[in-house]
């Protein structure tokens, strides 16, 4: 079975290159940053919420300038390595959602929702890429995971 590790990397890995080609266009529509600063945003609130900060460090929606994506990007990697060292993947967390709502997941299941609903923005990206007449950088898994033979 396939462990969070691996698709952490690959979700680290994908991220710094959506990074690093948005950072370098400034033709993109704003949307493009805006997301990008979401998927790290939201995976931040997510760490906050296991660890149990008090105040979680970003606003779902709140932009971040190119050049601080990168050290966000690796903040979170770090934080993120952490918890799944320090965590239990069974263990609950119980967390009051951005509409007031209290529920609970298990860590193994935040996380994987972390990798998911990166994947799902960075394809929404990859579109304004495309859009653009521009060619986003790689999302698919199975393109980091291959080896050629």
């Amino acid at each position: 079975m396939m462990e969070l590790s691996e698709l952490f990397k690959y979700f680290h890995q994908s991220n710094k290159d959506y990074i690093e080609a948005i950072a370098a266009r400034q033709d993109l529509p704003e949307r493009a940053r805006v997301l990008m600063s979401h998927i790290l945003n939201a995976q931040a609130i997510w760490i906050d919420r296991i660890m149990e900060e008090e105040k979680p460090r970003f606003e779902v929606w709140e932009m971040h300038a190119d050049h601080l994506l990168l050290a966000i990007q690796n903040s979170l990697i770090e934080a993120t390595s952490y918890v799944m060292q320090e965590f239990e993947l069974g263990q609950e967390v119980t967390y009051v959602n951005s509409k007031g709502k209290k529920f609970k997941n298990s860590v193994r299941d935040i996380l994987f929702h972390i990798i998911n609903h990166g994947t799902h923005h960075r394809a929404q990206i990859a579109v304004l890429f495309s859009r653009s007449g521009l060619k986003a950088p790689v999302n698919d898994y199975i393109f980091r995971a291959r080896t050629e033979i």
